[in-house]
């Protein structure tokens, strides 16, 4: 009988070992392996914590490249020739073509730099080299259960670190779980590499501590109808048991958020205290407040494929949300959270914010949140120390939020980002384009108005809408009219046929002849949104502020569209700026002015004065004052997100692309020395 087939009667010192393996961001620890330690310690099992993509990160120092530069598969490739030794794959620059057709409006400068594509070269022939000291480093610590987590540019290392553990102990079992193999893509992952024992597929907190026990109490020999719901194993390949003809890949659900424990960090905060990185890290902590989204649950927005089979919406109470954010911040010395939840549930706004600006917001937050705020909303996020958020605008054009059923407007879009500009809080958002039956010519008018916007915080980015699993165009292509198959970056990873690399796809392309039709107006609308960019990237940050004196109004702005710097509004044009505020169309404004007794054809007059000189927006009949009340608190930079940040891994400058290429030869190098060492030999890495 195979080792891993019984227990072993050789003692283990650590009986299951999780490994976090690059591109995952190094400013933060797992949540899911966090989680999940703590699932096993609450059953008596012992568990440590490896987080390999720092230690990557340590070999690459300031060259080590983030995204965008390896996203979209592209990180996947530099680990594909560790996974599948025998696979050609394609070169970097085939990589890259590849991976640049899915980016935004046009791919990082860096794709056509050589030394980047070099780099990229050196650091594929490096990847197994590194792969194979982190699995004797794993093994020294004679785990029985080697597991790793996957999510967007992980799988590859992953994969090449559980087969590598297999070739140098067959008597591990190996598991793979996270968002890649989420259902159909963690039935394509068990079919397709056999090396690997188990994948859990969905949310893993409930079934795995009972799972690893089975597992160290019987081996691979565990029955499958003892296997807990959502586990999927060699046995399940051999018998057919799911996929198409069979069962549907399960996935497993939590619906008791509240029972799950409190993330175990500790492996990455020591990590980082001996990391020679630690002083270009300010970590930050990610905490879980609920799962799903009430949002989708009644309208699936068109183009979202998170959450996979689990859109239903579950939140922990305020109670048990206040308990973690005060034990992770007593175990990890950190202030900073990232909220990983998809959408702020909104009953926090009346629970869980007051109570913690009545402690004086001892913690800065970060949330991702609807766009419909309202401006008292956007106070108590700023009171309570949420000071980034992310309110899920893409759009300004009401048709084309109509189609995305986004349930928002572009009158809620823009004022949610006025508030935020009034109360200093950070908001990130894009633009998108591409969507099945869009109308070009609505870009070309969200183009033409864009610029009375410039005082507010610009996107990150316009680009195309991408087509993911899981998202209405991906379950229902026909509908939309279009033609999807598996981005092509899949090939150049994955020496799979083109069936089972449908399974593993999270990415899919559209092969329609419109696909990559970019019209006049989207191209305005990049232009706008490249001169909005340019004059925060200069830090020139326009103003457009009011100040209120008696009954009239004074007016300041720098905005390079603004007819005069300065303007006084008095009498009625005063009332009718106030009254759009939010947002209204001429009858609302009326009613706000009724006991002025205004005429609504004078209203109407002032109306139409207020936009020619560029102080409203009208946005589909609904007019916003877009001035900012007082003085707007200056932005956060960059490095203060509360999810934590890396100093000098944010871009690729020149300075940073030599880096890259002085790294990667070194560790070309480094790589042809592939010398026989015994886990004991190597250490703890």
């Amino acid at each position: 009988m195979n080792a891993r087939d019984a227990s072993s009667d050789v003692p283990s010192a650590t009986p299951v070992v999780l490994v976090l393996m690059p591109y995952a961001d190094i400013a933060r620890p797992s949540i899911a392996l966090g989680t999940l330690k703590a699932c096993l310690a609450q059953a008596g099992i012992g568990c440590a914590l490896e987080y390999a993509n720092l230690s990557f990160a340590e070999k690459l120092g300031s060259g080590m490249p983030e995204a965008p530069y390896l996203a979209r598969l592209l990180g996947e490739w530099t680990f594909s020739a560790a996974a599948f030794p025998d696979h050609a794959g394609t070169s970097a620059k085939e990589a890259l073509a590849s991976a640049g057709q899915q980016f935004s409006f046009m791919p990082p400068a860096a794709f056509n730099d050589p030394r980047f594509v070099g780099s990229l070269e050196r650091l594929r022939a490096y990847a197994p080299r590194f792969v194979d000291d982190v699995a004797r480093a794993v093994l020294a610590r004679r785990p029985r259960i080697v597991g790793c987590s996957s999510t967007f540019e992980q799988h590859c290392a992953s994969l090449a670190l559980l087969r590598r553990i297999r070739e140098l102990d067959p008597g591990v079992i190996t598991m793979i779980g996270g968002a890649n193999c989420e259902a159909e893509m963690g039935w394509g992952t068990i079919r397709s590499f056999p090396w690997v024992d188990v994948v859990v597929s969905g949310e893993a907190d409930e079934l795995f501590a009972p799972l690893c026990q089975l597992l160290l109490d019987h081996g691979m020999d565990v029955p499958a109808s003892m296997l807990p719901n959502g586990v999927l194993t060699q046995q399940h390949v051999r018998n057919g048991t799911f996929g198409p003809g069979a069962l549907p890949v399960p996935r497993a659900v939590v619906e008791d958020v509240n029972s799950n424990p409190v993330p175990d960090y500790s492996d990455y905060m020591d990590a980082l205290a001996a990391s020679p990185l630690r002083g270009r890290v300010a970590p930050g902590m990610l905490v879980e407040f609920s799962r799903g989204c009430w949002w989708g649950q009644k309208h699936h927005c068109t183009f979202c494929g998170l959450n996979g089979g689990g859109m239903h919406y579950r939140a922990k109470s305020p109670e048990r949300a206040m308990e973690e954010l005060d034990a992770l911040s007593s175990q990890s010395g950190v202030d900073g959270f990232m909220v990983v939840d998809n959408i702020l549930d909104m009953s926090y706004l009346r629970t869980l914010l007051p109570e913690l600006a009545a402690r004086g917001a001892p913690y800065r937050l970060f949330f991702e949140t609807k766009a419909n705020l309202k401006r008292e909303h956007v106070a108590m996020l700023a009171r309570s120390g949420v000071v980034w958020i992310q309110p899920g605008i893409e759009a300004f054009h009401d048709s084309l939020l109509k189609l995305m059923d986004k349930g928002a407007t572009a009158a809620i879009n823009l004022q949610v980002l006025k508030y935020c500009r009034e109360f200093g809080v950070y908001a990130t958002w894009n633009l998108l384009y591409g969507f099945p039956g869009e109308d070009d010519a609505w870009h070309a008018e969200v183009a033409e108005w864009l610029p009375l916007c410039f005082h507010l915080q610009p996107p990150k980015c316009i680009g195309r809408v991408l087509y993911d699993r899981f998202s209405m165009y991906h379950q229902s292509p026909a509908r939309y009219g279009l033609t999807l198959e598996p981005s092509q970056s899949y090939a150049s990873v994955y020496p799979l046929p083109e069936g089972q690399i449908a399974d593993l796809a999270y990415f899919f392309a559209d092969q329609s002849p419109q696909a990559t039709v970019t019209g006049p107006g989207v191209r305005a609308l990049a232009s706008k949104v490249i001169e909005w960019f340019a004059l925060f990237e200069r830090g020139l940050n326009p103003v457009l502020s009011m100040t209120v004196r008696g009954e009239s109004i004074d007016i300041f702005d720098t905005r390079p569209c603004a007819p005069s710097r300065r303007v006084t509004l008095v009498g009625l044009d005063a009332r009718v700026y106030l009254a759009c505020e939010p947002a209204a169309d001429c009858r609302e404004v009326c009613r706000r002015l009724e006991a002025d007794g205004s005429d609504p054809v004078a209203v109407q007059g002032a109306l139409e004065r207020l936009s020619a000189i560029k102080l409203l927006a009208n946005l589909h009949g609904k007019y916003l004052a877009l001035a900012v009340p007082g003085e707007s608190p200056p932005l956060l930079d960059e490095a203060e997100f509360p999810g934590g940040s890396s100093q000098g891994f944010e871009t690729f400058t020149s300075e940073v692309l030599d880096a890259f290429e002085r790294r990667t030869r070194a560790l070309a190098g480094e790589a042809n020395d592939r010398s026989e060492r015994t886990p004991a030999e190597i250490g703890h890495g």
